[in-house]
């Protein structure tokens, strides 16, 4: 990953960058194990990455993860594509 960090991404027509809360929905097939245990769970958007073939990424902590400062202090987020979150309404993510 680069550790140039973009602003925003659209995700659905909506602006998402850092501090942004999505809902992860990963792709059905072809995922890793790990992230059939986080579908439809809640995250904070911590950074919008770029891989070096153009590829957008979204690094994020689950928000009822208990260490999840503790892992964005280290910088160690789990990465989906912008395909695979839907933006949360602000009342929604609380």
């Amino acid at each position: 990953m680069d550790t140039d960090a973009e602003e925003t991404v659209d995700v659905a027509g909506t602006a998402v960058g850092a501090g942004a809360k999505v809902r992860l929905v990963p792709r059905e097939r072809g995922t890793d194990a790990q992230d059939v245990f986080v579908r439809g769970r809640i995250a904070t958007v911590r950074a919008v990455r770029t891989d070096v073939d153009g590829g957008r990424w979204l690094a994020v902590t689950l928000d009822d993860d208990p260490g999840a400062e503790l892992f964005a202090a280290q910088g160690r987020y789990r990465y989906f594509g912008v395909d695979e979150v839907q933006p949360v309404a602000g009342d929604e993510g609380a």
